[in-house]
């Protein structure tokens, strides 16, 4: 049995309820609305994808948990396939591009095929400059609510603390793009999030630092937002930068005037106690079968 070739989740880890809030829903109804109508917070700059080939890469099926169809937010979410990424705080850089249809196992498992491998500098650089203008951006230092007790953390040294760290602990840093390409490699939209913490093994709190989130579409081929909302938090045991949009086309070129619409449910990065920083990217597109055309891909990177 098969999902549909246009369904892939990569997930790592299940948002807790107990996330402090610092910003959440970002753009309310009558804001998108008018995104939709005038596509004017669109970049109409063309990037596309260069040829720069992965290192060290190979296709490789990762497996992954089958979780079915569910209402979140309002939004019917479609069956999807959950695959774990993550950076030891010896490793830099990976990126994983699907190469498959989801595939669901007779066990209840399911898989899928990926090229993994190391982004050069090169490719690096390229999706960084998808933050560039005529992007929109934004920034918000994570404010956790309350300091769990068993943080051994003054809770009025929290600002002090928030700028220098701790004594002992060290500072990690990074972030994930992940983004849809057309067939001509132009990048359709993409949704980036990071986060900055101090932590210090086997202390199992972290100390959260920062946060930020930026998403663009490509406006020229018709794309314009329809939805968005970014909470930024911190547990004891990790911080995280966590985005959930939805990118909508009401005449895709590719698709002759059918509507599309593209799922980042979520786009967002982790950082761990113990220094490990995961990125968690969840996708769908939904209209005609024309979607087959547009490909995900995935990059996760540690700057500290």
């Amino acid at each position: 049995m098969k999902l549909q070739s246009s369904l892939a989740l990569i997930v790592i880890l299940a948002v807790p309820a107990s996330w402090a809030q610092v910003h959440r829903e970002s753009a309310n109804g009558d804001e998108v609305q008018a995104r939709r109508g005038t596509l004017q917070a669109g970049g109409s700059t063309e990037r596309k994808v260069p040829q720069i080939p992965l290192l060290g890469s190979a296709i490789r099926t990762l497996r992954g948990v089958y979780q079915p169809e569910k209402v979140q937010d309002g939004e019917k979410l479609p069956a999807v396939c959950v695959f774990t990424f993550s950076l030891r705080r010896d490793e830099t850089a990976l990126q994983a591009n699907a190469k498959s249809a989801v595939r669901v196992n007779p066990d209840g498992s399911c898989e899928a095929d990926f090229e993994v491998g190391q982004p050069p500098r090169e490719l690096i650089d390229w999706a960084a400059s998808l933050r560039e203008r005529p992007l929109e951006s934004q920034t918000v230092r994570t404010e956790p609510k309350g300091q769990d007790s068993e943080q051994a953390i003054e809770a009025s040294n929290s600002e002090r603390l928030l700028d220098y760290g701790p004594p002992g602990f060290t500072q990690s840093a990074g972030y994930q793009t992940s983004w849809f390409v057309d067939p001509v490699g132009i990048v359709v939209n993409s949704v980036y999030t990071q986060t900055t913490w101090w932590w210090y093994a086997p202390d199992t709190c972290v100390v959260p630092q920062s946060g930020q989130y930026q998403r663009t579409w490509f406006s020229p081929s018709g794309w314009s937002l329809g939805y968005e909302n970014w909470i930024n938090g911190a547990t004891c045991s990790y911080t995280a930068s966590y985005a959930t949009n939805i990118f909508v086309n009401n005449g895709f070129p590719l698709c002759f005037g059918g509507t599309v619409y593209a799922y980042y449910w979520p786009a967002a990065v982790w950082g761990g106690w113990d220094g490990t920083l995961t990125g968690q990217f969840a996708w769908s597109l939904t209209g005609p079968s024309c979607i087959n055309l547009l490909t995900p891909q995935f990059q996760l990177v540690r700057t500290l």
